[in-house]
């Protein structure tokens, strides 16, 4: 727990550019605290973090996004509108009154580099657009501007329409300013090194300034097509709940993200506060990496998700802010299939653990994120698991270098959370199910690639899937890959979140959304 004298001398840290910490923010600004420790970068090519791809959102315009209200519809951002053709061809027209913060207007050869660069670029959202075969050497004919307002994609085979339209919504498509990325380019990145770190799109905010694991500063784009209410917006990173709480008690943030559920209870209590509570598709994960010899045999694959108290720590630890929820696909998305698989069984486990010859146990460490509720969770895992001798070191650090253990493939044993980029099953599917090329040279580095997993027929069933235009048959096919996966599969799935915000009674319009990167703030408010 921080000291109060220690709490507000890194808040005046923080603070500094714009007034005291110690006093009320000023009116004009919001500022959040929340962990950001996952940020790795800010390029809409790059980024795949939870609090990286948020901050990117309030950035960057995308052709469509999810309806706040029903996230099954999408609503143009800088398209007019939209056909298709066959399902392989696709045609956007685009806003002529949209700009980037330069001041420069957004054209439909901004947007067609802008997802030429990523596929080019191949960084960890790629495969988004590369599932459509898109690669780097037919990227410029296939995706193209035929004047400044009409933007074309011509994919080699036919989709369902509704998914590929739904994949440009995800972060990867944010809209950069060509000549922007192209002026700050180094041996031939197309700008990512300088993108990672600066801004230059057309959305609500752009960037001041970003220090990792410290703090994002977003001023609004004086250009954007609709000003935000607001005109700074901070974001500090705060781990740890207690000094989240009382930065809030003192003014010194006005939103709350990551306190536990006792503390937001007695804030709801208090009129000075409002509590926010919104279901949100991102779940939290075990992944048993297939490059450590026990986790190779189904039986202990089983036997652990046999001896985890779901109920228990969601009852114990998390209450409210998680519900449990065993697939992935989490509840509210379409295909989502939500009957209960697991419960604490220790016999069953044990006997499993028998089958496998692993009735000795063993010792493996287990990687996960130092932000609230992971370590707490992660000691609850511990003590479950050492029932059936498995002996769990538990390895608490930064988000960000959690992730890059586990996107090298050097996880025994992660745990994380992980929210689909788009609403569409196919995003969570592709992401655990499929990894046509488990070498370490392999280029497709989803979920399944980064834990060593080949999951074989799964492959050829999520590729199916994305042909079927029939929604009921579409549907159908997720749902019996849940089914067949919870026999096999090195995921252990257990809890889905709900989002528990605490804020200042005096701010409003906070938009929170089903999809992690949904969050916006160009609507927040002040009295």
């Amino acid at each position: 727990m921080l000291r109060r004298r220690h709490l507000l001398a890194t808040s005046a840290a923080g603070l500094a550019p714009w007034g005291d910490a110690t006093a009320a923010t000023p009116k004009d600004m919001v500022v959040f605290g929340m962990a950001i420790a996952d940020a790795i970068s800010l390029d809409p090519a790059e980024c795949f973090e939870f609090s990286g791809a948020e901050v990117s959102n309030n950035i960057y315009e995308r052709l469509v996004r999810p309806n706040a209200v029903d996230p099954s519809k999408l609503d143009g951002v800088l398209a007019a509108s939209w056909s298709e053709s066959g399902g392989k061809s696709f045609t956007f027209k685009l806003h002529a009154d949209h700009k980037f913060s330069s001041g420069k207007p957004v054209t439909a050869e901004d947007a067609a580099f802008s997802f030429r660069r990523a596929v080019i670029l191949n960084k960890s959202p790629a495969p988004i657009l590369t599932q459509f075969g898109f690669n780097k050497d037919n990227v410029q004919a296939r995706i193209r501007a035929t004047d400044a307002t009409t933007l074309v994609f011509d994919l080699p085979e036919a989709v369902a329409p509704s998914f590929f339209i739904n994949c440009l919504s995800a972060n990867v498509g944010g809209i950069v300013e060509m000549a922007v990325a192209m002026a700050n380019q180094k041996n031939g990145d197309l700008g990512n090194e300088w993108l990672k770190t600066n801004s230059a799109g057309s959305g609500p905010f752009m960037l001041r300034s970003w220090k990792p694991s410290e703090q994002f500063a977003l001023d609004a784009n004086p250009h954007a097509h609709t000003q935000p209410k607001i005109r700074r917006v901070l974001l500090r990173h705060m781990p740890e709940a207690g000094a989240q709480r009382l930065a809030l008690t003192n003014g010194d943030i006005d939103i709350a993200r990551g306190l536990p559920v006792e503390l937001i209870e007695s804030l709801a209590a208090d009129p000075a506060y409002r509590v926010d509570k919104v279901p949100r598709a991102s779940e939290l994960l075990l992944a048993l990496s297939q490059k450590f010899e026990p986790w190779k045999r189904v039986e202990v694959r089983q036997a652990v998700k046999f001896a985890i108290d779901y109920d228990g720590i969601q009852r114990n630890i998390l209450k409210d802010s998680y519900i449990v929820h065993q697939t992935n696909q989490p509840v509210g998305f379409p295909g989502a299939w939500t009957e209960r698989l697991f419960s604490r069984r220790v016999d069953h486990a044990r006997a499993l653990m028998k089958q496998a010859n692993m009735e000795g146990g063993f010792e493996v460490t287990l990687d996960h994120s130092n932000a609230y509720p992971f370590p707490d969770i992660a000691q609850a895992i511990q003590a479950n698991l050492k029932d059936i001798g498995i002996r769990v070191n538990v390895l608490s650090q930064e988000g960000r270098q959690a992730l890059t253990k586990l996107r090298a493939r050097n996880s025994e044993m992660y745990m994380g959370r992980w929210a689909g980029d788009y609403f569409d099953p196919h995003t969570n599917a592709d992401w655990f199910l499929s990894n046509p090329d488990n070498s370490d040279a392999g280029t497709a580095k989803k979920f399944a690639w980064r834990i060593s997993w080949d999951p074989g027929p799964f492959n050829a069933r999520v590729d199916a899937a994305t042909r079927e235009v029939d929604t009921g048959k579409r549907l159908k096919m997720y749902i019996d890959m849940q089914k067949d996966e919870a026999q096999v599969s090195p995921f252990v799935y257990m809890f889905q979140e709900v989002q528990l915000v605490a804020r200042r009674a005096n701010v409003t319009g906070l938009q929170l959304g089903l999809l992690y990167d949904a969050t916006r703030y160009d609507m927040l408010s002040k009295s």
